[in-house]
């Protein structure tokens, strides 16, 4: 049998999380602008908290500094996984042009545009919206491919572009 660990006390992982996990969450949404994100960060940290909890000693920081060392860590992973998507999308654009005729600059211009705006979506619209506008599949094949039934992913499409639509105005209305 496994001893508990001091710091992590009777409560566990849960007693820790409800003093930290405010702290952590804020630093995470401070680093990544989305709630969404800041919100996995922060399951993220205390899973690998629990995970290595053995390795934490207190005569070198504490608890909390150890918690926001772990926080910078996963913030950065999920820095670096988003920056890589963006590239990747980026590189979609440039990619999915070959052999196509038509208005490339436009279409160029209408990828870039989708793709630079797409870390603002949920997961399961942004799978939806680079299907749709990358892969250029149908409703059908999209719900086909991703087992999702073809209700939703109409919905998640029209919600997605609901979202751009609004972003892009924003910015056209800014001076």
């Amino acid at each position: 049998m496994t001893e508990r660990h001091p710091a992590w006390g009777r409560g566990g992982v849960r007693a820790v999380y409800d003093q930290y996990g405010r702290l952590v969450f804020s630093v995470a949404l401070s680093a990544l602008g989305s709630r969404a994100d800041a919100e996995d960060v922060t399951q993220q940290v205390f899973v690998r908290a629990w995970r290595s909890r053995e390795t934490y000693d207190a005569d070198k920081g504490t608890l909390r500094t150890w918690l926001l060392t772990i926080t910078r860590r996963v913030v950065a992973d999920r820095l670096g996984a988003l920056a890589r998507q963006r590239a990747a999308d980026l590189a979609a654009v440039r990619n999915g042009h070959a052999g196509r005729a038509g208005d490339l600059a436009e279409d160029t211009v209408q990828r870039l545009a989708v793709a630079a705006r797409l870390h603002e979506l949920t997961d399961q619209q942004r799978l939806v919206v680079r299907m749709a506008f990358f892969e250029d599949l149908t409703h059908a094949q999209i719900a086909e491919r991703t087992g999702l039934p073809l209700g939703t992913v109409k919905s998640h499409l029209r919600r997605a572009l609901l979202v751009l639509r609004n972003r892009w105005e924003a910015d056209d209305a800014a001076p």
